[in-house]
């Protein structure tokens, strides 16, 4: 087995501005996040191929955990205009605010764990319940992968 590490930023509160994006939505269990990653892609690309879009930013996902079990989760592409809803792809706005903000830099393994750190920094403020991470991959070097988390806050 290949040892990974990953490192995190300390957790800060940050102002974020509105950001569209185009996402496909789906209710998954936490298990069936990464094959919802991988069906979306795709449908995204070919959404704003056929828009002639170009992605305004990395990829990110954009989720909610709701009742049983079950999480809102929308894999998605930041996109600098409307686009029009086609088959699964729709469009989502970031709102404005404060959120709790993390980087983690190193495996996806380490999301449980970052989130949870990211979730304990909120400096006691309630969150809304909307998260996000948006992913900037290194090549083929996994441990030089950053994403950035943000939890919006009341």
């Amino acid at each position: 087995m290949i040892a990974t590490s990953a490192s995190m930023s300390p957790v800060r509160i940050v102002d974020v501005a509105p950001r569209l994006a185009a996402v496909v939505r789906r209710r998954v269990r936490y298990a069936e996040m990464g094959d919802a990653q991988r069906r979306a892609r795709p449908l995204l690309e070919a959404a704003l191929g056929a828009a002639d879009v170009v992605p305004d930013g990395p990829p990110l996902t954009v989720w909610r955990p709701v009742d049983g079990g079950l999480v809102d989760y929308a894999p998605g592409l930041f996109v600098p205009r409307p686009i029009a809803a086609t088959g699964e792809v729709s469009l989502l706005t970031l709102p404005a605010g404060q959120a709790a903000h993390l980087k983690l830099t190193g495996s996806y393994a380490g999301l449980p764990a970052a989130w949870e750190r990211l979730f304990a920094g909120c400096e006691g403020r309630a969150r809304t319940g909307l998260q996000w991470e948006v992913y900037t991959a290194a090549g083929a070097n996994p441990e030089a992968t950053e994403t950035d988390l943000f939890a919006l806050l009341v």
